[in-house]
């Protein structure tokens, strides 16, 4: 630490004298998972660049006594229970289940009986604003809270359309992605609840998601964000 002055006219200067760094003009990919700098001041290693690795779909089989509540549109939810099969229960419920003036009570009877829940909300539109991020937030936020209270829940999973876009030029969804970020919070805080966030293309059909989800509910490489 600087010695200060005895006294106010013993001036001194306690500034550290740095050196103005040059701007970085320029940066190349290189095998498409690290970044050279070829100007500045910068070493490459500083640099990441996120990358998804592909990974063979783990072929899971579901429990014969698995509920599910799926809240969702219908067509994915009929799609889910062809997938599941006719030895486990599928109840759909809409989104509306989640809206603001619902009472927390009302999920939790919704969640009675269920070994699983999903909450996959419809994709939005190519306009983002800030309310759509916060809609769907406060639902999966009211939805968690909900789990959480009955102690011993069920898993969640959440399941969301162009949040992660993976290769350069794919279309991304703000609003969507705000769930990966709750997701890998839910992680961290209660894992005995949480089952995982599973994101594709809106192009995607039901069928496949569906087959998708039972998939990735009941593998087992670990993988909770896919």
């Amino acid at each position: 630490p600087p010695v200060l002055p005895a006294t106010p006219w013993q001036h001194s200067k306690h500034w550290a004298t740095v050196r103005p760094l040059a701007q970085v003009k320029h940066v190349e990919h290189v095998g498409g998972s690290r970044s050279h700098l070829l100007d500045g001041p910068i070493p490459p290693e500083w640099y990441s660049q996120l990358a998804w690795p592909a990974k063979p779909l783990s072929t899971g089989r579901a429990d014969a006594d698995s509920a599910w509540l799926v809240i969702a549109d219908s067509e994915l939810g009929a799609e889910l229970g062809r997938a599941l099969g006719d030895d486990c229960d599928v109840t759909v419920r809409p989104s509306s289940l989640l809206a603001d003036d619902t009472h927390v009570e009302a999920v939790t009877d919704a969640l009675v009986g269920t070994t699983h829940v999903l909450y996959a909300p419809q994709p939005l539109t190519d306009h983002f604003d800030a309310k759509s991020g916060y809609d769907l937030f406060n639902a999966a936020r009211k939805l968690t809270a909900a789990v959480t209270e009955m102690g011993f829940g069920p898993r969640l999973f959440l399941l969301t359309r162009n949040a992660q876009p993976v290769d350069e030029g794919d279309r991304a969804d703000p609003a969507h992605a705000v769930l990966w970020g709750l997701g890998r919070t839910l992680a961290l805080e209660h894992p005995e609840i949480w089952g995982g966030v599973v994101d594709v293309d809106e192009s995607v059909p039901a069928g496949l998601v569906a087959r998708y989800l039972v998939d990735e509910a009941h593998g087992d490489d670990g993988e909770d964000q896919v």
